[in-house]
C-alpha cells in the first residue's frame, strides 16, 4: 500500500496538471527519497515548477478491527527563478511561484482517498525547505506534510484454524507448460488435467 499510495498522489497531481486545472504544467514529477537534504545537486538539474513525493514512517496501531497502519508522507515542491526571492515565492505574470504549488497540492490531496482503501489524506501543514545549495541556485521549496491509514486484517488465531486434514490440487499436464485454456480462452479452465484429494489417516 506505500507504493500505492506514492503512485495515486502523483497521478491526482499529474492528471490536474494535464487537464489544465492548474494553469501550469509540472517541469518534474515523481518520488523522492531525502526531502532535499542530500542530493541537492540532482534537484537542481530538474525542470521546473516541480513536485516530489517522499514516503517518511509508518507506525502501527491496534483497533479492533486489525492492525491500523498510520503512514506519513511529504509532497515537496519547488520552483525557480533568477530573478529574486519574492517571485521564486510568488510567482510572476508568466511563471508559479512555490506558493501556489503547495497551495494547489493542498486542495488537490486534502480529505482524499484516492481511489485506494485508506483513509482520507489529510494535510498536516507545510514547511518551507531551507538549504543554502538550493538558495544559491535561486530555488524555493516547500514540504507538504501528509498522512494517512489503512487497516490489516489480523491473522486468524492458530488454535481457531483447526487441524490441516485434507489436500487438494488441480493439475496442468504437462508440468510447467502447455496450458490449454477453456473453449472460450479462460484460464483457469474450469476441467483441470488431473486431480489429487488426500486426507491425514486417522489415528489409530
Amino acid at each position: 500500500m506505500i507504493g500505492a499510495v506514492e503512485d495515486a498522489i502523483i497521478a491526482r497531481l499529474r492528471a490536474a496538471a494535464d487537464a489544465g486545472h492548474l494553469g501550469y504544467a509540472w517541469g518534474a514529477l515523481g518520488t523522492y527519497r531525502d526531502e532535499l537534504d542530500e542530493d541537492v545537486t540532482a534537484i537542481l538539474r530538474q525542470r521546473f515548477p516541480a513536485a516530489w513525493v517522499a514516503f517518511s514512517r509508518l507506525d502501527r496501531h491496534e483497533d479492533g478491527r486489525g492492525e491500523l497502519w498510520r503512514a506519513r508522507y511529504v509532497v515537496v515542491v519547488a520552483a525557480r527563478s533568477g530573478r529574486n526571492e519574492h517571485e521564486r515565492r510568488h510567482g510572476a505574470d508568466d511563471r508559479v511561484g512555490a506558493y501556489q504549488l503547495a497551495e494547489d497540492v493542498c486542495a488537490l490531496l486534502h480529505d482524499q482517498a484516492l481511489g485506494l482503501e485508506i483513509e482520507p489524506i489529510q494535510v498536516e501543514g507545510v514547511r518551507p525547505l531551507l538549504h543554502t545549495a538550493a538558495r544559491d541556485q535561486r530555488l524555493a521549496a516547500y514540504g507538504i506534510d501528509l498522512t494517512t491509514a489503512w487497516t490489516l486484517a489480523s491473522p486468524p488465531d492458530a488454535d481457531a484454524m483447526g487441524e490441516f486434514l485434507t489436500f487438494h490440487g488441480d493439475w496442468d499436464l504437462p508440468v510447467h507448460g502447455n496450458v490449454t485454456p477453456d473453449a472460450d480462452g479462460h484460464l483457469p479452465a474450469p476441467e483441470a488435467d488431473a486431480r489429487d484429494t488426500i486426507h491425514r489417516p486417522e489415528d489409530p
